[in-house]
């Protein structure tokens, strides 16, 4: 009988973060520390992935929040376990390319230099600055797995083992799980796994959770929000409140397109946000590659900008077997092909699902999100007292990232503020 692995991500927002603690590190410090190319290439190739999910997922209605760098991260566990014709298209459709100690090992390094960043400067909301992840895997009682990948993920991910009894009571183990995931966020996600996903064929399950919480390194006054108008994609104007803020940032201004850098207080983590042209929002988004955000943040300038944004707080839940599939690792999720040998020795395991779920909350004092990560660019200066105005009004795109690496942890689109 083929059995089930449910590989399952979580990217959520948190409101009290302060209660998880200091987040750990993902494996061992004294183990890890790679020269810079290898976590270049990581972040290069994690980024490329971003921005090809992106426009898998773009077909959804509405807004849509997601964590590249929680995906990555679970399936990382996954490709662990991977082997054959699996394994290959796995690599390609996330870009794990190298030898698989580089690749667990750069994915390893990034968060070690992730966690690190910031570690001194103020979240949202009065709370310390946090970026916390978790990892875990799920067994079923007795379910043999293999030292060497029970060793990688360890080392690299620190995920702990769990036994459950899937095959007795799936709907105690689903409850079990969500209650892991209930603390690990706080409260704030009670039920992450729905009812059914779950079954007596389980056999293993992978978990992620990540958080971030940062206040804005210049913050909103809350004086300033008032409503004002924004024009939705089916041109229906709205009311929404809008933040007012004029401050020194670096912004850029094209054809079809203004950006603005918001950064975070202690200069490790930033929101970019881009706003196309009114009626143009549909064409840009369709046209947005790594290669081309990389221009864009090329462009940019450090000057005055008078912004006005919405505030927005919004969650999805997406359930990604079909996309990831449609991007290249069909066989992990067919039952007679799969081949995840390197877990357990035995071709008897295959995804049943893969399920993402984040939530995002802006507003005047910061960004309380899953991930960030991001790259500093060379700027350019403006004349003094040259002030660009930039009044986010209508639909547009967001990305959360890591100023030093330059790796994207979150990125969106926000089509209704309300």
């Amino acid at each position: 009988m083929r059995y089930l692995l449910v590989s399952v991500l979580v990217a959520m927002l948190v409101t009290a973060v302060a209660a998880l603690g200091q987040p750990p590190g993902m494996g061992r410090p004294g183990e890890i520390g790679l020269p810079l190319q290898p976590r270049a290439r990581a972040v290069a190739d994690s980024n490329d992935f971003a921005f090809r999910l992106y426009q898998h997922l773009r077909g959804e209605q509405g807004n849509i929040i997601v964590s590249p760098y929680s995906i990555t991260t679970a399936l990382g566990m996954a490709y662990a376990g991977a082997a054959g014709e699996t394994k290959r298209q796995m690599a390609k459709a996330i870009g794990f390319y190298g030898p698989d100690g580089q690749v667990h090992a750069a994915l390893a390094d990034l968060q070690r230099v992730l966690v690190a960043r910031g570690q001194a400067a103020p979240g949202r909301g009065g709370q310390p600055f946090q970026f916390h992840v978790a990892n875990a895997l799920w067994a079923q009682q007795g379910q043999s797995l293999l030292r060497a990948y029970l060793r990688t993920i360890d080392m690299y991910y620190a995920g702990g083992l769990q036994q459950l009894d899937f095959r007795a009571n799936p709907e105690g183990a689903r409850g079990a799980i969500n209650q892991w995931v209930s603390k690990q966020t706080a409260g704030k996600i009670a039920d992450l796994l729905p009812r059914g996903v779950l079954n007596g064929n389980t056999r293993l399950v992978l978990t992620n959770a990540i958080y971030f919480n940062a206040a804005w390194q210049n913050q909103f006054q809350k004086s300033n929000t008032a409503p004002g108008p924004f024009t939705l994609l089916s041109g229906e104007v709205v009311k929404t409140d809008m933040m007012h803020h004029t401050f020194t940032t670096r912004y850029a201004q094209g054809k079809g397109y203004q950006l603005v850098e918001l950064p975070y207080a202690g200069m490790g983590f930033a929101m970019e946000v881009l706003l196309p042209d009114q009626g143009t929002f549909p064409q840009f988004e369709q046209s947005l590659t790594a290669a081309r955000w990389q221009s864009l943040l090329s462009s940019m300038h450090r000057g005055q900008v008078e912004l006005a944004m919405p505030k927005w707080r919004f969650d999805t839940q997406l359930s990604l077997a079909q996309t990831l599939a449609a991007m290249g690792m069909k066989d992990a999720f067919d039952a007679t092909r799969a081949d995840f040998s390197a877990m357990d020795g035995k071709r008897d395991l295959f995804v049943q699902a893969v399920i993402h779920k984040a939530m995002v909350r802006v507003d005047e004092e910061g960004t309380e999100a899953a991930a960030a990560t991001g790259v500093a660019m060379g700027v350019t200066s403006v004349a003094p007292g040259h002030v660009i105005t930039i009044n986010v009004d209508r639909p547009f795109l967001f990305l959360i990232r890591e100023q030093q690496t330059g790796a994207i942890l979150f990125m969106g689109r926000v089509e209704d503020p309300r």
